[in-house]
């Protein structure tokens, strides 16, 4: 492995090779996965941007709580420790291709006015939105991009003013979970007796869709 992260590096450098393409020369010269498992886009990213292969060590890039979700720290809470153990690679061929990396995202950087425009217009072109019509046509960024920039697709169509139509098998999903929570809840007798005390009128609506069984 050693071998094939400095072909990497040596790669990326020279020739300036986007990160796509590093990764389909890498395989082609170096031959084999790791492990058994493909080489994909995240893993080659992680091999070129983690600093231990110039023998940094580097801890607390993250936090999680327990059942919480992973946060990412910013960099003065990281806890580092340079030159602890020998490098793989130059320093100098590393920190060249974090150059790399950086005038790549500079020059894909895309401002979220673009990002809401390109979605209106493929909007107006097709009269909907969906992950699937937005890899397939490739005239915006990728759905992911949307995502990372909005939170979700559901809050990108909110404010291109799409309202995604549901079909009748999503809506039978939709109401055939609802059902069997519903029915869920009102198997407490204690929530039963206080919603029907309560709000009658939600509790016999409760009543009714805790009823169907199936369409």
């Amino acid at each position: 492995m050693a071998f094939a992260r400095q072909c990497l590096f040596d790669i990326l450098h020279p020739r300036a090779i986007r990160l796509r393409q590093s990764f389909k020369q890498t395989i082609r010269t170096d031959g084999q996965p790791e492990a058994g498992r493909a080489w994909r886009t995240g893993k080659i990213r992680y091999l070129l941007k983690n600093e231990i292969y110039i023998g940094n060590l580097v801890y607390s890039r993250a936090s999680i709580k327990r059942k919480g979700r992973r946060i990412a720290n910013p960099p003065d809470r990281w806890v580092r420790k340079d030159n602890a153990i020998e490098g793989l690679v130059s320093r100098e061929l590393f920190f060249k291709a974090q150059e790399i990396f950086a005038a790549n995202r500079q020059k894909n950087c895309i401002s979220t006015a673009d990002l809401l425009a390109s979605a209106r217009r493929l909007f107006q072109q097709h009269g909907r939105l969906s992950s699937d019509l937005i890899k397939r046509l490739k005239q915006t960024p990728c759905a992911g991009a949307f995502q990372k920039r909005f939170g979700s697709l559901p809050n990108l169509y909110r404010l291109v003013g799409y309202t995604p139509q549901l079909g009748y098998g999503q809506n039978v999903l939709h109401l055939t979970l609802a059902s069997a929570y519903i029915r869920k809840l009102l198997e407490n007798g204690n929530v039963a007796g206080l919603l029907k005390a309560s709000h009658a009128d939600i509790f016999g609506e409760f009543e009714k869709i805790a009823a169907l069984e199936a369409l």
